[in-house]
């Protein structure tokens, strides 16, 4: 799976913040927006390109959407080859 085919279920929006990589970035957005699954593809796209994941910092407000953000994160690391998230 390409990054473009791994990204092509975001909006344009989201994919600019999922792949936004100049400096930390705060996503602020209403409920039911993808913001759990943009956090996932950036924290995806940060490791994939060369990030270390131990220096990934990944906040959310709810114990569902971490819940979710460690399942697609896994998922998209075990994808590509990489090793499951701890």
């Amino acid at each position: 799976m390409t990054t473009t085919e791994a990204f092509a279920n975001l909006n344009r929006r989201q994919r600019e913040a999922a792949t936004f990589h100049t400096h930390p970035l705060l996503i602020i957005a209403g409920a039911g927006t993808g913001k759990t699954n943009t956090l996932a593809h950036r924290v995806a796209h940060l490791v994939l390109e060369g990030g270390a994941p131990e220096r990934i910092l990944l906040l959310t407000f709810t114990r569902r959407a971490a819940a979710g953000d460690v399942d697609v994160i896994s998922c998209r690391k075990t994808a590509k080859g990489l090793n499951s998230v701890r």
